[in-house]
């Protein structure tokens, strides 16, 4: 189970990325990886967690964020690996996004929100790596 989160100009950027000499690569991979990690970050502390009766947390769909981190040339995902994590994100018929998560401090749209909350970093991570190439 994946999410997709449009980033803004990111689809022309990429183009642009696939264009540059092989030997830039190299700095735009570092910005996505921190990236990844900012995202990853940001998000886990937000991601509902479930309640059990006995009051224990289990914590599945927070763990299952580090295991579904990627990177390849010129590209980095960040994905929940549990079958229920689209519909936490996304809502359903009976329990839509209006209605809270359980645990205080966490949020529906985990991915969502911590990539918003990542975004300031990410764009100097890219603006970095970009002045390195026009030195």
């Amino acid at each position: 189970m994946s999410f997709n989160i449009r980033v803004e100009g990111l689809a022309k950027l990429n183009m642009k990325l696939r264009n540059i000499p092989l030997k830039f690569h190299p700095i735009y991979n570092e910005a996505i990886k921190k990236s990844i990690f900012d995202v990853e970050r940001e998000t886990k502390p937000i991601t509902p967690v479930s309640k059990s009766r006995k009051g224990h947390t289990g914590g599945h769909l927070r763990k299952s964020i580090s295991r579904g981190i990627g990177y390849s040339d010129l590209q980095g995902w960040i994905e929940s690996k549990t079958k229920y994590g689209i519909f936490v994100h996304e809502g359903t018929k009976n329990w839509p996004l209006s209605k809270p998560p359980r645990l205080p401090g966490t949020v529906r749209q985990f991915l969502k929100v911590g990539t918003a909350r990542a975004m300031p970093r990410i764009n100097r991570y890219f603006d970095e790596a970009t002045k390195k190439l026009i030195k």
